[in-house]
């Protein structure tokens, strides 16, 4: 699992980066075969009369080609890291789920590869 954090108008220090790793191991642990990366983007908006919400948003790859994203904008930039990034891990959990259930239907219980004849000798 490749983790990365970017960040825009934040200044993105040590113990953020930090945090966000830690969160996300935390969070992915238990799935972290079947993810490829997580890209952590933390983005400071302009309000009204010079008030900045953060907004964080976390894009997680799967292994099975499909790319979901959690955005979150809170008052709070470490708030807004955790909410997003366990939104994020259901999300994760629904899909594998669903991935799961979907490869089961497909794969019959039984495979008759062998006839009820043997074959020619040739």
């Amino acid at each position: 699992m490749i983790i990365s954090t970017s960040s825009y108008n934040v200044q993105l220090t040590d113990d953020i980066c930090e945090y966000v790793e830690d969160t996300l191991r935390n969070e992915f642990g238990h799935v972290a075969d079947e993810i490829v990366s997580v890209d952590a983007r933390l983005e400071a908006i302009h309000q009204t009369r010079d008030r900045y919400d953060m907004k964080a948003v976390v894009r997680v790859d799967l292994r099975n080609h499909r790319a979901l994203a959690a955005e979150i904008v809170d008052d709070n930039l470490y708030a807004a890291i955790r909410r997003s990034i366990s939104d994020s891990a259901r999300a994760v959990d629904r899909q594998l789920e669903r991935s799961k259930q979907v490869a089961e239907a497909r794969v019959p219980q039984k495979f008759h590869v062998f006839g009820r004849y043997p074959a020619a000798n040739v």
